[in-house]
């Protein structure tokens, strides 16, 4: 059971994977009074974790998880996925997370399935290797369409009596700082102009990362997903400018320096 007790809210960023989790995680933790884990129900993610995946799903979340923080936070939660992570070690998870009302949910999705697709497969099939065009099976990829925004709605769904707020990563990459105050807003924590921790790339146009692009884009022409073969232009994430990095770090020489000359 989750506790119910502490000062401080609870929230989870529920996602697909390559959608924008780590950009926006990033970006809340740079909040003074927010806590963001990352996946702590994954087990490729809990090499350093002091708790593993024979850990009792109501241990992680009351002693690790919801735990207490110092006063000023306000706001406390992690990543999960909708699908894609083996949960089988932790049956109740979904149960107990429904179970809590009070659970701010940030749904956070991608309108463009391609662009999510092929960012997936790019991940698994070059591991950071510089990628080459890779050719997809049209079938295959409708298949993953459809069962995307099935799990959207259908999760959508499974939290619809918790505070849920919708956030497309489209908008992280246009209308950023907008996006993240929105978000601030829904998490009821204080405005802050806030960065993630992320170098900015730019994006492939898809007639390049897609051998056969094309065929794609004729078979999908007469779909409801011929919209994700529009638009070519490049797209990047957004990334804390150089002007900006200058300051903290000045700021943070700065305290070095009166902490040194305080012990003098």
């Amino acid at each position: 059971m989750i506790a119910q007790d502490k000062p401080y809210r609870k929230f989870i960023i529920l996602s697909s994977p390559r959608s924008g989790t780590h950009m926006i995680r990033t970006a809340l933790r740079n909040h003074p009074d927010i806590v963001a884990h990352s996946e702590l129900f994954n087990p490729d993610f809990l090499k350093n974790e002091p708790f593993g995946p024979q850990t009792p799903e109501d241990v992680i979340l009351g002693q690790y998880i919801f735990r207490d923080y110092p006063p000023n936070v306000e706001q406390v939660g992690f990543i999960i996925h909708r699908s894609g992570a083996p949960f089988g070690h932790w049956p109740d998870l979904w149960s107990l997370l429904q179970a809590d009302k009070g659970l701010f949910v940030i749904s956070l999705r991608r309108r463009n399935l391609l662009r999510r697709y092929l960012s997936y497969q790019v991940m698994r099939t070059f591991r950071g290797a510089p990628p080459t065009p890779l050719t997809f099976d049209p079938e295959v990829l409708k298949r993953d369409f459809i069962y995307q925004q099935r799990e959207i709605d259908a999760f959508d769904q499974r939290f619809a009596g918790h505070p849920l707020l919708k956030v497309y990563y489209e908008n992280l990459c246009s209308n950023y700082h907008q996006t993240v105050k929105s978000i601030l807003k829904f998490l009821e924590v204080k405005p802050q102009k806030l960065w993630p921790e992320v170098e900015g790339k730019p994006k492939r146009k898809l007639s390049e990362a897609i051998a056969n692009y094309a065929q794609l884009r004729d078979y999908f022409a007469e779909t409801e997903w011929a919209l994700f073969f529009n638009k070519e232009e490049e797209v990047r994430h957004i990334s804390k400018p150089a002007y900006q990095i200058w300051i903290e770090e000045s700021k943070w020489i700065n305290k070095l320096w009166n902490a040194f000359k305080k012990g003098i």
